[in-house]
């Protein structure tokens, strides 16, 4: 590379050597073209954050000043106005972003095309010995841990092998992110008994980064939503379903949990990506009726419901306290630490163990749709399907059309195809539930009235 001293201070270089250098800092720095969009844009792989061709000429004085070179060239406006021409074929190109946490800061997916990695992971830094008033050691699982930590989780896991278990699913994301663990983690108990603070733990371990609490069910399940994809950690606590019922939700978060990959329609992208998903699913909440829980219910661990130590008042008094340590300064590398060192022995990452709570929440469950399906037919022998969708939509209420098949025949109802005849409307035939009718008996006759409301209902009509 061609250089002079310039004063003994600042050197002289070609315009070609200043532009490789300037495009060598901007490389070291994170910066790269993506080629993805309908024209190129500066992208910083770390923040994830766009910038125009432009700002390339608008940094470079600031640049060359701070690295002491002069442009050896004709015209320095000129050198200038041309220098994206220069430095961008030297930048690497992408077409689009993936987050796959490893150390590569450009990744290739499946089809071999070249990705920007988004993964920005915490500082490693050696622990620091824990100040006073925390620095109270005990002992759990084989480590030494403030007493205070040992304190939350047995308040929120009493059972040993719970408690155990919690810790390590919190673990599995900092020790091996790039092992997919294919369940989830469900905490469910009284407010203020420091179910969230069972995610702060996690969340200051991982210094913030690749960590969503904000996001709503819809939010996150978007089309447009890379939520799932840009995450080690994906957290619901206490959000509200909305529309599409809990079984679209609980539905859509197993697949999260159970798939590699996701669908994601880009917003102002030409088509949807494939993008890899290595999160992990927490859903904490104080309604434990939250979802109608599958009967071979395997993608949720869920420990004893939480409850109050003593009380509320005490329960808040010990998080304030926690908290206070969590807000040390030397807490984010203690736990990182503590979590990257957990004993996963026993942990299996492919399936989790049924608790009995969380045998009771799948048995609460079908008792919830028994007494829905109880509570319909009341006054009912005969009723067009599309009124109990109805009725349940109106109750934001979802089941599958096997549990409630298996309901109403558990109740002596029939799927049956009849033709209807009433003034007004044509002659149809369409199914309907119905009473099954004794062995060698008949449906008693419909009145008009019912015959009006069934033709209705079906929208038949001249």
């Amino acid at each position: 590379m061609s250089q002079t001293v310039v004063n003994n201070t600042f050197r002289k270089v070609s315009a070609k050597d200043a532009a490789a250098m300037y495009a060598k800092h901007k490389t070291d720095t994170g910066w790269c073209v993506d080629m993805s969009g309908n024209f190129p844009v500066l992208l910083h792989v770390q923040s994830n954050l766009p910038s125009s061709i432009q700002d390339l000429r608008a940094g470079f004085p600031a640049w060359a000043h701070q690295a002491k070179i002069k442009v050896e060239c004709t015209s320095y406006a000129a050198f200038l106005a041309t220098l994206h021409e220069r430095v961008m074929p030297l930048l690497h190109r992408v077409h689009g972003l993936g987050m796959r946490p490893c150390s590569d800061r450009f990744i290739f997916d499946e089809s071999g095309i070249k990705l920007a990695n988004i993964y920005n992971p915490a500082p490693v830094v050696e622990p620091i010995p824990i100040p006073a008033p925390f620095d109270k050691m005990v002992d759990l699982f084989g480590q030494q841990v403030p007493e205070i930590v040992a304190e939350l989780f047995s308040r929120v896991c009493p059972a040993e092998d719970e408690r155990k278990f919690v810790i390590q699913r919190i673990a599995a994301p900092i020790q091996t992110p790039m092992r997919r663990v294919k369940h989830g983690l469900f905490l469910v108990g009284e407010g203020g008994t420091g179910k969230s603070t069972v995610l702060d733990i996690a969340e200051t371990a991982l210094s913030r980064r690749h960590v969503d609490r904000s996001a709503t069910y819809a939010g996150a399940q978007d089309k447009h939503s890379e939520v799932f994809c840009n995450n080690l950690i994906v957290a619901f606590e206490d959000k509200a379903i909305g529309n599409g019922g809990e079984t679209y939700v609980y539905t859509n978060l197993k697949q999260v949990i159970d798939y590699d990959r996701r669908s994601v329609n880009i917003k102002h992208g030409q088509r949807a990506v494939m993008r890899e998903v290595h999160c992990s699913i927490f859903v904490t909440t104080n309604n434990e009726n939250l979802f109608p829980w599958d009967s071979n219910e395997r993608r949720f661990y869920a420990p004893r419901r939480i409850v109050h130590k003593v009380s509320e008042e005490e329960s808040g008094e010990f998080l304030t306290r926690f908290h206070t340590f969590l807000q040390l300064p030397e807490a984010a590398a203690f736990l990182y630490h503590w979590l990257a060192n957990v004993d996963m022995e026993g942990f299996d990452y492919g399936r989790c163990p049924r608790t009995p709570y969380m045998q009771e929440l799948i048995n609460q469950s079908g008792t919830m749709l028994e007494k829905t399906v109880d509570d319909f037919l009341d006054g009912y022998d005969i009723f067009h399907p599309r009124t109990l969708t109805d009725y349940l939509a109106e109750r934001k209420l979802t089941y599958k059309s096997k549990e409630l098949k298996e309901a109403l025949e558990a109740r002596g109802f029939e799927y049956k195809r009849i033709p209807l005849k009433c003034d007004g409307f044509p002659d149809a035939r369409f199914s309907v539930w119905r009473k099954k009718p004794g062995a060698g008996r008949h449906f008693r006759d419909l009145t008009s009235e019912e015959k009006h409301y069934l033709m209705t209902t079906e929208g038949v009509a001249y």
